[in-house]
């Protein structure tokens, strides 16, 4: 059932358009405002080990995750703007967590790895959103590789293997890839029927952010040249 509100005019398929380019616009801010936080971080060693060095890392490292937490949970009692500023905020503590590939690897090889991802992203985007095939039966069956790939990460974390860090990168962004196109079919399918659209599109930005970003993390750990001396575990 399609939401067909006068509001939205009669075209339904271009005010489909217009809304997800606002997916897309306010992702890619919240990407912009990722990168630039994480390089002005990389870029002041004592700030990096103010951080890093401390006890501070891990509520840097595990914020993000509660924005997330707080905003999936909030999401009925938000308003659109609350959300907005949540997702923003989110975005820069994602800057601060990331920062640390900013001393791992050249700048050359992230710079590449990060068109590499945005043009398989975008390609996966738009098969999500041009196929005609439903995607919907394929949600259950990610949910539970996105768990088991998960549970690999944490066992890794303890096993240190480099043979088992690249099957998981690799699964990783094959995941990832098939998230994208998910994703992008649902939040088309979502804002047809959402009756508060504003929110339903930064919510949107937020999962494919996640799918974006997730994408790239595991293709750096493939393709990425660490910088000599460095250690990214």
């Amino acid at each position: 059932m399609y939401n067909t509100n006068s509001k939205y005019g009669n075209d339904v398929e271009q005010w489909l358009t217009g809304v997800l380019s606002k997916v897309y616009s306010t992702m890619g801010i919240g990407l912009v405002v990722t990168f630039l936080t994480a390089m002005f971080l990389a870029g002041s060693p004592d700030a990096m080990k103010a951080i890093f060095g401390s006890a501070l890392k891990w509520p840097v490292m595990l914020a993000p995750l509660a924005f997330v937490l707080i905003m999936g949970f909030g999401y009925s009692k938000f308003s659109a703007g609350t959300l907005k500023a949540l997702f923003y905020g989110f975005s820069v503590l994602q800057g601060l967590s990331l920062s640390v590939i900013f001393l791992a690897y050249t700048g050359t090889s992230i710079a590449t790895t990060l068109g590499l991802t945005s043009v398989m992203f975008f390609g996966m985007s738009a098969y999500g959103y041009f196929t005609k095939r439903s995607l919907h039966n394929l949600g259950g069956y990610l949910f539970v590789a996105l768990i088991m790939l998960i549970i690999a990460m944490i066992v890794n974390m303890f096993l240190h293997s480099s043979l088992m860090a690249t099957a998981i990168s690799m699964i990783g962004l094959l995941l990832f890839l098939a998230l994208t196109a998910y994703d992008t079919q649902q939040i088309k399918e979502t804002l047809m029927v959402e009756r508060d659209v504003e929110k339903a599109t930064i919510m949107g930005a937020l999962t494919l952010y996640l799918d974006f970003i997730n994408m790239f993390l595991f293709l750096l750990r493939l393709v990425g040249v660490q910088v000599p001396g460095s250690n990214d575990d």
